[in-house]
């Protein structure tokens, strides 16, 4: 008899050590988890950040072109005006 309250008592402690152990150890892989999805967000919000500068550039590029390409086709708007007033005269 005492043996079998042995081995219930030793199994016992046996299943709530582990018990704890499994918590433990899922715990422990839950934050390496946590840690390693962060690392993966911290390294897109560094990509995206690159690429929303790179894009900011080009937009700023694109924008001066514009500026100076309607400043350009006001001045040939001008000659052809100047041009077409010519050819009328004679």
């Amino acid at each position: 008899m005492i043996g079998v309250l042995t081995a219930i008592a030793t199994g016992f402690l046996g299943w709530f050590t582990g018990r704890r152990k499994a918590k433990a150890e899922t715990l422990a892989k839950e934050i390496f988890n946590v840690d390693k999805a962060v690392e993966i967000w911290r390294e897109l919000a560094l990509d995206l950040k690159k690429e929303l500068k790179d894009v900011s550039e080009k937009c700023d590029r694109l924008t001066l072109e514009i500026t100076e390409l309607r400043k350009e086709n006001k001045q040939l708007k001008h000659q052809l005006s100047t041009l077409t007033a010519e050819i009328k005269k004679h």
